[in-house]
């Protein structure tokens, strides 16, 4: 009783709940018949003062204590009047039992003393309690039937009256601690969650019931897409309107959605990293996840908490009450940027690519390269609809899978070196022969910078030849001698991609600046980069919720012409470089940088990351990233998963100046 929110008693929460239902009630209460006096434990009987608090209000159990006291006062005065001790002594003792039996359960109920089992005097539901009490005033009416004796009570007046004032001010204190729940601090106390042990043994918060029955009469806001295609609702109604949509894209919902559930997902797995599962809860609260479910619950609910509902809740039997009706009323929706049609396709590309390759993780983003709106956004694998995933399927790798990214990060070392210098668009280094593959040996460290088996010596480069080329000596040289550590850690500041090790990365400073050694990326980011430079060099924000598109104004990272250099470098890539036959025969003109992240052990993560139409101009474009763990060669691999989801967004005509494949109907926008 001294801990009503949190105590390890088995059954600890009785006196919560008996302060809910008090505090519920506040100083009018909620109405006869509008309580709910069957959430609180012996509601009838020992807890059955809070369940009259809860309808009637602290108007209401003041009522009740006025006539306690009336009753208590005129049996003390009959038994100051009694025409003997005996009658006195009598009356007073049943007058006093009378009242102490009010004061100990009410005291228990208000958490002033232990929770005791006795009744409330002719409020407690208890046949044998009822006539006891009705037996005891019936005696104390005999008493005064009697012809009073002032003079026998004389002797004991001033002891009687001390009983009394003892009395009466424990009652007052009881009175005033109801005031304190009822009218002072009522809002905060039924929205106070009290932490008791569950069946399983686990202590967890419990909410005021009262608080989760009315929030689960305000239905949960639908989730949709870009184009207005439902992804998410509890209303199996809404669900089957869009019928007609999901069997344009090959779904059947049927097979993932039950009617009886609370929450449904009409596309199962292939949103699950994205959206989330309202039901289970499941990695709401990692550090490594973003999910709508979560991170737009207040707009779903259409309240922030229960505090919010706290006001409205002694009011949630009253039909049609105004405050109710208007959160009722008020737009839940969330509109995300992803396309669905574009999801539904990058993710059956990457699985058929990695059934193939006979791997099993991989993931991929899409984005609006000027808007920064997530367009796809796939993560294999993943857990299956409506079930508790293993770590390994719950880790959302599209936007916090961190990975060495190897050559795609010579893309952020030619950007560190531009914003230091412009000018170094056109220096030159050697790639020399070493043990028959090119590479150099820089001053200072012992170990020599080599590309990759198989590749010669490629002699003096530029920097866009030596992207073109993926030359890790050029960029190892690069990185050393014109842009340094805190120059290279700046620049991941700056790009938001995970922070390295600053000792570690001037120890490996030659590597790192290739995407060796202590660097790390995730796709999300890369992808980013990626717009960055497709959109003339400005940073979009990266969104997935269309309602916060916008906020925050794009930040200047490099010069449009720096952009420029830094696209066509990437374009030669594709044309003339590491990504030239992996591309072959794409009729959407991409540009991008292919990656491979050598490991300890086992094969190399392959990456691919871009841009693309590149022969349009900045605005209509989309930026991509691919990863597929232990790939083997990005041209080999993630270059061709990119080119197929490149001319699959082409298709879907997401992609502006491009025109969508024949017999490729885009879906029509809220098209149910």
């Amino acid at each position: 009783w001294l801990s009503p929110w949190d105590n390890d008693v088995p059954g600890g929460d009785q006196l919560a709940h008996s302060i809910w239902a008090l505090s519920t009630g506040g100083l009018w209460g909620s109405g006869p018949g509008r309580g709910d006096p069957a959430l609180i434990p012996a509601g009838h009987t020992d807890l059955v003062l809070p369940a009259i608090g809860e309808e009637w209000g602290f108007v209401g159990v003041a009522a009740i204590a006025l006539l306690f006291a009336f009753l208590a006062r005129r049996a003390f005065r009959i038994a100051r009047a009694a025409a003997d001790e005996y009658g006195l002594f009598l009356s007073l003792g049943l007058a006093s039992l009378f009242t102490l039996e009010i004061l100990l359960i009410s005291g228990g109920v208000l958490g002033v003393i232990p929770l005791s089992g006795v009744v409330s005097p002719f409020l407690s539901s208890g046949n044998t309690a009822m006539l006891a009490n009705f037996f005891l005033f019936a005696l104390i009416l005999s008493i005064s039937q009697q012809s009073p004796r002032p003079e026998i009570g004389e002797p004991f007046a001033r002891p009687m009256h001390y009983l009394a004032g003892a009395l009466a001010t424990c009652a007052l204190v009881l009175v005033g601690r109801a005031a304190y729940f009822q009218v002072m601090h009522d809002q905060d106390l039924l929205a106070h969650d009290v932490k008791i042990f569950e069946a399983d043994g686990v202590k967890r918060a419990q909410h005021n019931p009262r608080l989760t029955s009315l929030a689960r009469e305000i239905r949960r806001g639908s989730i949709f897409d870009r184009n207005g295609v439902l992804l998410a609702t509890s209303d199996w109604n809404e669900l089957e309107r869009y019928r007609t949509s999901y069997e344009q894209l090959g779904v059947a919902f049927d097979d993932v959605c039950s009617r009886p559930d609370t929450r449904h997902y009409p596309f199962g797995e292939l949103t699950s990293h994205f959206l989330g599962d309202w039901r289970t809860g499941e990695n709401f609260h990692a550090t490594n996840s973003s999910l709508v479910e979560h991170d737009s619950n207040v707009k779903l609910q259409g309240y922030r908490d229960y505090q919010e509902l706290a006001p409205l809740v002694r009011y949630r039997h009253q039909p049609g009450n105004a405050a109710i009706e208007r959160i009722r009323s008020q737009d839940r929706t969330v509109h995300t940027s992803l396309d669905i049609r574009l999801q539904l396709r990058a993710t059956a590309i990457l699985e058929r690519r990695l059934r193939a390759a006979k791997r099993e993780k991989g993931a991929v983003v899409v984005m609006n390269a000027q808007t920064g709106d997530v367009l796809a956004l796939v993560s294999l694998p993943a857990p299956a609809a409506g079930t508790r995933g293993t770590p390994d399927e719950l880790l959302d790798r599209a936007r916090y899978g961190q990975y060495p990214p190897g050559s795609t990060f010579k893309l952020v070392t030619a950007i560190a070196a531009l914003r230091n210098d412009p000018e170094l668009i056109a220096k030159t280094f050697q790639c020399r022969s070493f043990g028959g593959r090119g590479g150099a040996q820089i001053p200072g460290w012992r170990r020599t910078i080599r590309d990759d088996l198989g590749d010669p010596a490629h002699g003096t480069l530029n920097m866009r030849q030596a992207m073109t080329v993926s030359c890790n000596a050029y960029f190892a040289q690069l990185g050393v001698f014109s842009v340094g550590p805190d120059a290279l850690r700046d620049t991941l500041h700056l790009l938001e991609l995970p922070d390295a090790d600053p000792v570690e990365i001037k120890a490996m400073l030659p590597f790192a600046a290739y995407g060796q050694g202590p660097i790390l990326a995730t796709p999300f980011k890369l992808a980013r980069v990626a717009a960055i430079i497709a959109d003339g060099g400005l940073a979009p924000r990266g969104h997935w919720i269309i309602e916060n598109s916008g906020e925050q104004a794009p930040a200047a990272i490099v010069p449009p012409s720096t952009a420029a250099f830094l696209a066509d470098a990437m374009r030669s890539v594709v044309t003339n470089g590491t990504a030239r036959r992996a591309m072959k025969g794409t009729r959407v003109s991409i540009a991008g940088k292919t990656g491979t992240a050598q490991l300890g052990e086992g094969q190399p993560h392959s990456w691919f990351a871009g841009f693309a139409p590149y022969d349009s101009e900045p605005g209509g474009r989309i930026a991509f990233a691919v990863i597929v763990e232990h790939g083997g060669y990005g041209g080999s691999l993630a270059a061709p998963i990119a080119k197929e989801i490149v001319e699959a967004a082409a298709d879907l005509g997401v992609i502006a100046g491009v025109a969508p494949h024949a017999g490729t109907e885009p879906l029509q926008r809220g098209k149910p």
